[in-house]
């Protein structure tokens, strides 16, 4: 596996590139034409580039070839997973409110995976588990014992990614509390207690 290296402001339109193609419609909902003559991509990259929230580079590692990403990992304390006080003050209450546990839920006291991502050529090779193994160091090197991510529950690859490596259900949130129009079955909150560390 390539070097992995902490992302910088330079890498912010390839970022939100990631995190948008990850985010599986949550962005574009927020942000698509919430500013006239911005898409929702110009937002996110600038909310990198600022370093708004927990949006910052430095939460993220990330490899590159040939100047492109190919492996992303986007983590940080799970105190920090809230909504950056900009969008909260852009955004109107409903368009936020539709998704909010996206963008708040975790486990108390964890890392929080925002977005784990490799480039498609590399899905399958096994560099998903060494990108886990590197979430796991850097859970540890925070003084914590167990990981906290949200995933669609119709994003059956992604389940059975975390349930191999240990993940479990936490919290169910259904359509009721999370609304978007493509994710019918409502999204899950999973945890993971870090192997050889203490609860």
């Amino acid at each position: 596996m390539d070097i992995l290296q902490i992302a910088t402001p330079d890498d912010a339109e390839q970022i939100e590139d990631i995190v948008i193609e990850t985010g599986a419609g949550v962005v574009e909902h927020l942000l698509e034409d919430l500013i006239s003559g911005l898409s929702a991509r110009s937002i996110l990259a600038a909310a990198f580039m600022k370093g708004e929230g927990s949006y910052n580079t430095d939460h993220i590692i990330r490899s590159l070839e040939d100047d492109t990403i190919n492996r992303l990992l986007f983590s940080y304390h799970s105190s920090e997973h809230k909504v950056p006080p900009l969008m909260e003050s852009l955004l109107p209450a409903k368009r936020l409110n539709a998704v909010r546990p996206v963008l708040e839920k975790s486990v108390e006291d964890s890392l929080y995976i925002n977005t784990i991502w490799l480039a498609e050529d590399l899905r399958g090779s096994g560099d998903a588990d060494a990108l886990m193994e590197e979430a796991v160091r850097r859970c540890r090197n925070l003084g914590l014992n167990r990981m906290s991510l949200f995933c669609w529950n119709d994003n059956e690859r992604a389940l059975r990614f975390y349930a191999r490596h240990g993940f479990t259900l936490f919290e169910h949130l259904s359509t009721e509390v999370l609304s978007l129009p493509n994710h019918t079955i409502g999204g899950s909150i999973l945890c993971m207690q870090v192997p050889g560390n203490r609860p």
